[in-house]
């Protein structure tokens, strides 16, 4: 098991390809290939929510709060997937107040992928460092990337010199210089004398409402509703409280699914 996050290999996975192996399976079983299926695609849109250059901030959003919406339905106590759920609750919240505001054009940079090439950087000059070396590490980092932005440098000739989350450094870099020229920001201009969620509320509930307007009847053809599995996020979420009551919920141990139980 590799120790990083490759997006790359999530996209190789939900692709096309996958989708007529499974269709081609011809599996007798219709209702579980076609929620892998959606599990697919909903693993697809939401890397491209983060990843994408050329997307709308609504896009964005509404990518991104579906997705949350599909897999955090389908739900049980015994669920062996809760941390990864946990993570993508509080990922979507940030990423629903990131892509409102107008100062934040790209979410992708703001994700830890940028502190981790950061730190990636640093070990191919000095693999293990202290404190007065990665001073000097950082200044020589920093020349570097002036370089590779201003003279449009690539980082290596070979496909090959990577290993690891290093590898991901070449597309990284493509996709920072590829954002350089566009604008894709949210309508909110944040007052930074203000507390930023209330300034950004309005557009996130929007999307909220929108989102879950579309999702529950969606849902409801898998057989997932109120009551039998549907997202604790598919109701109506008034205020930025509303909000914070259910990631703590969420985040408690869940309750006995009473669900087959005779």
């Amino acid at each position: 098991m590799e120790d990083f996050v490759f997006d790359a290999a999530v996209l190789w996975l939900a692709s096309v390809l996958t989708v007529k192996k499974l269709v081609t399976l011809n599996s007798d079983d219709v209702g579980n290939s076609m929620v892998t299926i959606m599990s697919l695609m909903f693993m697809r849109i939401r890397s491209f929510a983060v990843n994408a250059t050329k997307v709308s901030w609504k896009e964005r959003a509404i990518y991104s709060w579906s997705s949350l919406l599909w897999f955090t339905s389908f739900h049980t106590s015994g669920s062996t997937m809760m941390a990864n759920k946990r993570n993508m609750v509080l990922e979507t919240i940030g990423v629903l107040f990131l892509v409102t505001r107008k100062d934040v054009s790209q979410p992708r940079p703001c994700t830890s992928e940028s502190n981790e090439h950061t730190y990636g950087f640093w070990r191919m000059i000095l693999r293990e460092f202290n404190m007065e070396q990665v001073i000097r590490i950082v200044g020589k980092t920093n020349i570097r990337l002036d370089a590779i932005f201003e003279g449009n440098l690539v980082t290596s000739r070979s496909h090959t010199s990577f290993k690891g989350y290093q590898q991901t450094i070449p597309d990284f870099l493509k996709n920072l210089r590829a954002t350089l020229n566009v604008n894709a920001s949210g309508p909110v201009d944040v007052n930074l004398d203000e507390p930023a969620v209330n300034q950004l509320w309005d557009e996130v509930k929007g999307i909220i409402q929108a989102v879950n307007s579309w999702m529950i009847p969606f849902l409801k053809i898998f057989d997932v509703e109120e009551g039998n599995g549907l997202s604790p996020f598919a109701i109506q979420i008034d205020t930025p409280h509303d909000l914070r009551k259910l990631v703590d919920q969420f985040f408690c141990p869940p309750r006995r699914d009473m669900r087959d139980v005779g």
